[in-house]
């Protein structure tokens, strides 16, 4: 709402198109601006009266100031169903006056509300849920905002201001949002190359980058064979947001976020932990739509990397005679010498087991995670 003219007041009724509505605060009231009184109309509608000096009629003020501008800003709100484009806004009754009191006649007028294609949790407005919503998201709470950030499209309580809590509603998002590609992702950077996977001597796989400080954000899915899990994906750095979930691909997905870079990562930006009865087998674990954003909201993105699970395994042991599986509860051991093995279960509780050279089978009694010679299974 602008006054052109250098108006002292008016009164209205404006009606909203489908699809579109009033936003009330907590008390129920529509809140317009501190010289305009809006009250709710039975039919819909909103009715405004613009005043100043506590009166619409402001006789004999004759050292009126003009006000030409925007006098009043009407907060609504758009259902998810709305159709963007351009929609019918009506006003009826209009009347204004200037600072002699001096009315114009009554007037009814048509006037358009554009609404844009806005996408929920997409802060960018690239079309794409990734890691950098949360980002740019994240960053606007505390002070900082981009130029390209959409701030409707975070809106995600619909309380007209950016917080913590709609921090989480996009990271929310981004974590179950299963449309997630990293090739079709825009990439305002050259690093996509700077992103590798490092078996650790302990065997866990670490993402890494070369350097971590240029980034806030990272996200991630793993793919993994039949009989092998994720056990645990860490980044190991305070003052960062980390989220897990297995989507309905059943595929695992990590999500990391915060307003600030990251610190130097010698030994990885993140650490995953794998476990499983067929490490030992030939297969493969994939890290899918591997995605990096730095404090902008630029994506570095690497669709696929692969392990296979026999690298993983081969770390954790310095003697590669030595070969265990299971099936079910029943470990087999085959071994090209005598020698004995230890054996932990979820609880702690540790036994020595003599294993001869050969195969060797045996049963453990109780499921769960249990570490065989420094090496995680799952006995059902």
């Amino acid at each position: 709402m602008k006054n052109n003219r250098a108006m002292a007041g008016f009164e209205c009724d404006i009606y909203l198109p489908e699809g579109v509505a009033f936003r009330k605060d907590v008390d129920g009231n529509v809140n317009v601006g501190a010289d305009i009184e809006a009250t709710l109309k039975e039919d819909g509608g909103l009715h405004l009266v613009g005043k100043e000096d506590g009166g619409l009629h402001l006789v004999g003020k004759k050292d009126y100031a003009s006000n030409a501008g925007e006098v009043g800003c009407i907060p609504v709100h758009v259902s998810k169903d709305a159709t963007a484009g351009e929609l019918k806004v009506t006003v009826k009754n209009m009347v204004f006056t200037d600072a002699d009191g001096v009315k114009e006649r009554p007037l009814s007028l048509n006037t358009k509300l554009t609404i844009k294609d806005i996408i929920a949790a997409d802060a960018d407005g690239d079309k794409v849920i990734a890691v950098n919503d949360v980002v740019l998201t994240s960053r606007s709470v505390v002070g900082y905002e981009d130029e390209k950030f959409v701030k409707e499209a975070v809106d995600m309580n619909d309380d007209g201001r950016i917080s913590v809590a709609d921090i989480i509603g996009v990271a929310d998002v981004v974590l179950h949002n299963e449309n997630t590609a990293a090739s079709g992702t825009r990439s305002a950077m050259n690093g996509a190359n700077d992103i590798r996977l490092e078996v650790l001597s302990d065997g866990k796989i670490a993402v890494m980058v070369d350097d971590a400080s240029i980034y806030s954000g990272i996200q991630f899915d793993i793919v993994t064979p039949q009989g092998v899990n994720v056990m645990s994906a860490s980044l190991g750095q305070n003052g960062f947001e980390e989220m897990t979930t297995t989507l309905s691909s059943g595929n695992f997905r990590y999500l990391s976020y915060g307003a600030e870079p990251y610190q130097y990562a010698k030994d990885g930006l993140v650490t995953v932990e794998m476990a499983g009865n067929e490490l030992d087998e030939d297969g493969e674990i994939v890290f899918r739509n591997i995605m990096l954003s730095d404090n902008n909201g630029h994506l570095v993105c690497k669709p696929d990397m692969k392990l296979q699970t026999r690298a993983i395994t081969s770390i954790d042991s310095t003697d590669d005679e030595l070969k265990i599986s299971v099936r079910g509860n029943v470990v087999t051991v085959v071994s090209g010498s005598a020698r004995t093995i230890s054996i932990v279960d979820a609880l702690g509780r540790s036994q020595i087991r003599n294993i001869n050279a050969g195969e060797n089978t045996f049963t453990l009694e109780g499921a769960g995670l249990y570490i065989i010679d420094n090496r995680k299974f799952i006995i059902k």
